[in-house]
């Protein structure tokens, strides 16, 4: 009875630990959607998913700059004549 008792306790744990390896998973897949983005690399050097991010945020910071230079100066270049 008491392995009875143990195994309904650890059910919600298992449940947990399934729902957050798959969050994880879909977390990946959206960062490798996003990893086009990035410039190549001529290493082979595999990336953590921090450093990942960071290269990210830093790609879009940029593009911000650049938009925000372009408003400021009231030009867009991607503008149609």
């Amino acid at each position: 009875m008491k392995n009875a008792g143990t195994s309904s306790k650890k059910e919600p744990d298992l449940r947990r630990n399934r729902i957050e390896r798959q969050r994880q998973t879909e977390i990946d897949d959206e960062i490798q959607k996003m990893m086009c983005f990035l410039p190549t690399r001529p290493s082979q050097h595999k990336l953590s998913r921090n450093q990942i991010l960071e290269e990210l945020h830093g790609l879009v910071v940029k593009m911000m700059k650049e938009d925000n230079a372009k408003l400021a100066t009231g030009g867009n270049k991607n503008q149609a004549d």
